[in-house]
């Protein structure tokens, strides 16, 4: 079974508000499950915000280190704009790896903090 950190892939999405600003978003997705997350900033001093397309209803989110220990738990419904605010400023600098569970979807990440 191939190492789940060496299973990631990145695009680079840019996305213009009608605002006129632009969020540059990298889309994080596991190649066992396509399903991808942007994350922006990423690399991150520890707001993050995700977007995660597709998504419904509640969602169960965990966040482990390096070493695979859950560092952060929550459940959050998402906005209308297919996105979620988080705050790890707590954390330590590192990887971490995001787990978002849907109703019906499987959504992983990495996330680095500086």
């Amino acid at each position: 079974m191939k190492n789940k950190a060496n299973a990631y892939n990145q695009i680079m999405l840019n996305n213009q508000p009608s605002g006129g600003g632009s969020d540059a978003f990298i889309l994080e997705f596991d190649s066992s499950n396509d399903l991808p997350i942007g994350i922006s900033p990423n690399p991150t001093a520890g707001q993050v915000k995700l977007r995660i397309p597709e998504a419904n209803g509640p969602l169960n989110i965990s966040i482990s280190d390096a070493a695979g220990k859950m560092v952060y738990q929550s459940t959050a419904t998402i906005g209308l704009d297919n996105t979620l605010s988080l705050d790890l400023s707590f954390l330590q600098p590192g990887l971490y790896f995001a787990q978002i569970i849907g109703k019906d979807k499987l959504y992983t990440a990495k996330i680095i903090l500086h």
